[in-house]
């Protein structure tokens, strides 16, 4: 289903709803989180815990996850297959080494969010 530009949001009625919040003090839900540091700051760490924390406590369904920091190499060192495999079907993980790929990720990502 496509909306329709009437049933499209302002800023300032975003502001007056009530969301609940999925991670207590720091997301809300409906959205979309990004984390930024320098390279070994624990983005990775702090936002897997993050995913855990909302998965475990059945705040959300599922977490939709694109990582445009790591490399192939590192999935192993910071235990990013195992959660993967843990959380099968409702955590998506995608590695983007492409701005172009991650622009065009992150615009499907805002449609799926308005659409549905």
């Amino acid at each position: 289903m496509i909306a329709k530009f009437k049933d499209i949001k302002t800023l300032d009625e975003f502001a007056k709803l009530d969301l609940k919040w999925l991670v207590d003090g720091f997301i809300k839900e409906q959205t979309i989180t990004q984390l930024f540091g320098q390279s070994g700051g624990g983005k990775t760490t702090l936002s897997l815990a993050l995913a855990k924390y909302a998965l475990d406590n059945k705040s959300i369904k599922q977490v939709i996850y694109i990582d445009c920091d790591n490399s192939l190499a590192s999935l192993n060192d910071n235990n990013v297959r195992d959660f993967i495999e843990k959380y099968k079907n409702i955590f998506y993980y995608s590695l983007i080494m492409s701005q172009v790929a991650l622009s065009a990720i992150l615009a499907l990502v805002m449609i799926l969010l308005v659409c549905f």
